[in-house]
């Protein structure tokens, strides 16, 4: 599942009550916060690993700065990873998925079309997107997406 906008690389207070509800749906009141990326592991290393309360005083420690990052379940039941691009992707269960749909108040078709429409706008700009439509296939399957990218950029607004 796609969540957009986050707050840079962080979810937001909602965002994470959702992630937070499913968990404890499954049995999960902890999780492991894990950043990732750092200029020598060429951002492809992991550091500081540490279990946290699912609450989202521990999530976001006031002082601290967590860039992007993985939350997951101690016993592999979902995860859930940031992006400095403002999403972030949630994998689980369809009961985990369903239960953090039900906690973000935000209407997913217009969070998804927001995102194809930021995306594409980065990609007119220059920036790299050869990544962008193989995530919208596996998140959507490939009518969706098609559906989705021949949707001009205003039409969702």
């Amino acid at each position: 599942m796609l969540i957009y906008p986050i707050s840079y690389t962080m979810l937001g207070r909602e965002q994470f009550g959702a992630v937070a509800e499913a968990a404890a749906s499954v049995g999960d009141a902890t999780a492991y916060l894990v950043p990732y990326g750092s200029l020598e592991a060429d951002w492809a290393g992991t550091y500081d690993h540490r279990l946290v309360a699912l609450e989202y005083t521990d999530y976001e420690l006031e002082g601290t700065l967590v860039l992007e990052h993985l939350l997951y379940s101690p016993e592999g039941k979902w995860g859930v990873v940031t992006s400095h691009g403002d999403f972030a992707l949630v994998g689980g269960t369809q009961t985990v998925i369903d239960a953090v749909r039900g906690g973000i108040t935000a209407d997913e078709e217009l969070m998804t079309r927001a995102f194809v429409r930021d995306w594409r706008d980065i990609g007119r700009r220059g920036g790299e997107i050869g990544w962008l439509l193989p995530l919208l296939v596996h998140l959507y399957g490939e009518a969706r997406t098609h559906e989705l990218w021949s949707t001009e950029p205003g039409d969702a607004e």
